[in-house]
């Protein structure tokens, strides 16, 4: 299943580790504070577990939200049109 998992986390020592806890799971970064990640169950409960250890002692949220193929299909993404590059998503 693919995840988009967002997250807000004051302290930036924290912040980073999650970032880079997520690009070597092998996720997309694709906002500040949001990657793209597709995890089957076992992988997603690991992430999971490991994330809650690195928030556990600070003002921290992270939210994992399962996007099936339709939520997928129908993703509008708006970029400035200099950045645009080929894509299979909406670009307006």
């Amino acid at each position: 299943m693919l995840y988009m998992i967002v997250y807000d986390i004051k302290e930036d020592k924290i912040r980073d580790r999650v970032r880079k806890t997520l690009k070597d799971l092998g996720g997309t970064w694709i906002q500040y504070s949001a990657f793209l990640i597709e995890l089957g169950t076992p992988e997603l409960q690991k992430t999971m577990r490991k994330l809650a250890q690195l928030i556990a002692k600070t003002e921290g949220d992270i939210r994992f939200i399962p996007l099936c193929k339709k939520d997928q299909q129908r993703t509008i993404h708006l970029k400035n049109r200099k950045q645009v590059k080929e894509t299979s998503e909406t670009v307006i």
